[in-house]
């Protein structure tokens, strides 16, 4: 199971404006289901882009780009099938009211947030409770496919609070899956993690030990994302600079801990050091760092492309679009493309030498 409920929306868990509020009687169809993988990565980006350093870290410059080809090659290619075998029905006219929904959830993406019910009036499931389904989506209301570790599953009820459950999803929504129970979150201000139930929706558990066991607290996106120059800051901890700021990292001369201070990003061909994200401009990395080696400096340097040996210097290993395999970058490919990893397609799944969308059930709780 690598995805639930309104797939292609889950990976896209903050959008804006593209489009206003869906109205039945506007008269307007909407986009059309090939436009949905665009459109949303588009809306995505845009909102996410002021989330911090996480979206640094995960997206940089290409996020557009790489969320449409996730979408377009792997858990999207199994909505329009499902569309035409009558087990969804896909209303245009409503994605403005789910995007509008979802454009509140703004930086919960990061911590969990659940997609809205308003959703399910954009892509309705039509298979009900008990019969047999191959992804969430097919099923009605707020079930998903379960209850089997064969294809097809079945659509079972989400659980409330008590239920068992393996995942979030499996609990109704403002329920999270702690200890192998639907469980609430815990609220602002609460202690979290460990051996505690995690944080509600756009919070963040931060201060977190995971090695002492020590429980973090529940915190704002304000909060977090605070760091002013020169402040402390521990991304281990969840305790982020402000935008626009990295966490940096050194270890001083004879001393026994590490050093972590929000500071401003290098220049291109600048001296750099570790830092959380990268201290090098996007698409660049600290070439010379080595922490293992006991070396927090370096310059930056481009990330390395196809057929290169990955860098090993910093938190992502190749230019955007490759992936690391087998300590060398390979571009990463659309469906059909040639491939001799998983790791070398979007759909992160590489079948007899060429890439290739993953069986439907790999998108639900059945597979």
């Amino acid at each position: 199971m690598t995805s639930r409920r309104l797939t292609w929306l889950t990976t896209l868990l903050s959008t804006g404006a593209l489009f206003g509020c869906g109205d039945d009687s506007s008269g307007d169809a909407g986009p059309t289901v090939e436009e949905l993988p665009v459109l949303f990565s588009e809306s995505l980006c845009a909102t996410l882009e002021g989330c911090g350093p996480l979206f640094d870290a995960q997206f940089g410059d290409t996020c557009v780009a790489q969320t449409t080809s996730d979408l377009e090659n792997g858990s999207f290619v199994h909505i329009p099938a499902a569309i035409e075998a009558g087990t969804l029905v896909y209303d245009g006219s409503r994605v403005g009211a789910c995007l509008d929904a979802i454009g509140e959830i703004g930086c919960g993406l990061f911590s969990g947030a659940r997609i809205p019910e308003v959703c399910n009036e954009a892509i309705d499931g039509q298979v009900a409770v008990g019969d047999d389904c191959s992804i969430d989506e097919e099923c009605q209301g707020t079930a998903h496919c379960g209850g089997t570790d064969s294809c097809p599953g079945t659509c079972t009820d989400a659980g409330t609070d008590g239920a068992a459950c393996e995942d979030d999803d499996d609990c109704e929504a403002g329920l999270l899956c702690h200890a192998a129970e639907c469980t609430p979150p815990r609220a602002h201000g609460d202690a979290c993690g460990g051996e505690l139930p995690g944080c509600g929706a756009d919070l963040f558990c931060v201060g977190e030990d995971g090695e002492t066991g020590e429980p973090g607290t529940c915190a704002d996106n304000g909060d977090v994302f605070s760091g002013a120059s020169g402040d402390a800051c521990n991304f281990g901890t969840g305790e982020f600079c402000a935008e626009g700021l990295v966490c940096l990292i050194s270890l001083e001369e004879g001393a026994m801990e590490l050093s972590q201070v929000c500071g401003a990003r290098a220049g291109s061909g600048e001296a750099c050091q570790l830092a959380f994200p990268g201290h090098c401009p996007n698409g660049e990395h600290c070439a010379g760092v080595d922490p293992d080696g006991g070396s927090f400096d370096g310059t930056c340097e481009a990330l390395p492309g196809d057929g290169l040996a990955c860098a090993t210097s910093g938190f992502t290993q190749c230019a955007r679009g490759r992936a690391c395999v087998d300590g060398t970058c390979r571009t990463v490919r659309d469906n059909g493309g040639s491939c001799g990893d998983d790791a070398e397609c979007f759909s992160h799944n590489c079948d007899g030498g060429s890439c290739a969308a993953p069986d439907a059930c790999d998108y639900s709780s059945a597979g």
